[in-house]
């Protein structure tokens, strides 16, 4: 693809989700980041809009963030569901998610998502709690992270209803294969990759530079990382 060429597709791609663009910038961000439409949307549904979404980056630039346009063709081009009930959404950076993906976040939640963070398609993301992103995190498609179970337990014994769910904190430098789980209280070190459907849950055992794959996931080979500034 010639440089003429990516340009125009990406004019294309943005002149036709134009409408939601502008409602979701001008009703988060402040007029002197809005008027630049840091942010693309391609909005299959904006369930709920409260909260906040703010941009804490020294130098806001058009299009930096974009959720719901298309990146893998076999999935749909639906792209993303926004629920945000009054929680804060945060970018340090550029972003990427890709179509057919969905987020809801409670209204006690922030949501952190770190310089460079990619999603190819199809992520579910649900936050009651809180979770944060490192930096240049790699997602595949049909992930799914969710810092609460949504459901409750309680204590025959006690009668006290039990915690559902916690943070998640991943480090920077992580990639996420597809279909991956991310459950609640999870914190990965920096520089972890984690196999296709991989079940991460707080007991698992990690380290820095590890592949880890399996259900639930464990280490299977160590001193390896992927190499992300060459990474197309």
């Amino acid at each position: 693809m010639t440089k003429k060429s990516y340009y125009l597709k990406r004019l294309k791609m943005f002149l036709g989700t134009l409408p939601s663009t502008i409602y979701f910038n001008f009703h988060y961000l402040p007029f002197r980041q809005a008027i630049k439409l840091p942010i693309w949307i391609k909005a299959s549904e904006l369930v709920c809009v409260k909260g906040e979404v703010i941009l804490d980056v020294p130098t806001v630039s058009t299009g930096m963030v974009t959720l719901g346009y298309r990146a893998v063709s076999v999935y749909p081009k639906r792209g993303i569901m926004w629920e945000n009930k009054g929680g804060r959404v945060i970018f340090h950076g550029r972003c990427r998610i890709g179509n057919d993906s969905y987020i809801s976040i409670g209204s006690e939640s922030t949501v952190h998502f770190g310089e460079d963070f990619r999603n190819s398609a199809a992520m579910k993301l649900i936050s009651n709690y809180g979770i944060t992103f490192g930096n240049h995190t790699s997602m595949g498609w049909d992930t799914i992270i969710m810092d609460s179970s949504l459901h409750s337990i309680i204590d025959t014994n006690t009668g006290q209803v039990k915690p559902n769910g916690g943070p998640i904190m991943t480090g920077a430098y992580n990639w996420f294969g597809a279909g991956c789980r991310i459950m609640p209280n999870v914190n990965t070190p920096e520089r972890c990759i984690f196999g296709m459907n991989s079940l991460i849950t707080r007991g698992c055992q990690m380290e820095s530079y590890c592949l880890m794959g399996g259900n639930p996931a464990r280490i299977l080979t160590r001193n390896v990382t992927r190499d992300f500034e060459t990474d197309e």
